[in-house]
């Protein structure tokens, strides 16, 4: 993947979260952290959260995380990657983003 400003986007539904769940953005076989963010917040039902992140170099392998816990009752349906042409703001804090929720807290 090419040096670059990336949006990454991930949904799914939840019956139940633990309070403790991240995700996670890396590279190079785990071992460079280009992003960490608590998914905070998020309700059950329907959930997405969004962030942005910056590649300073390019990277020949990217890897996306979700750690869960025992108590997380949750699926994953779907993450986008895309180029992200807006300019270089500060990331929004995965609590903003995750309140993205559709169902109820």
């Amino acid at each position: 993947l090419p040096a670059g400003r990336y949006r990454i986007a991930w949904h799914g539904s939840a019956q139940r979260w633990s309070g403790r769940e991240w995700l996670e953005v890396v590279a190079d076989g785990g071992r460079n952290v280009i992003h960490h963010a608590p998914l905070a917040g998020a309700g059950t039902g329907d959930w997405r959260c969004e962030f942005d992140f910056t590649l300073e170099q390019a990277v020949a392998d990217l890897e996306v995380r979700m750690h869960v816990t025992e108590d997380t009752v949750a699926t994953v349906e779907g993450i986008e990657i895309a180029p992200c042409d807006e300019p270089a703001a500060a990331d929004l804090p995965a609590t903003e983003a995750v309140a993205q929720s559709s169902g109820a807290s």
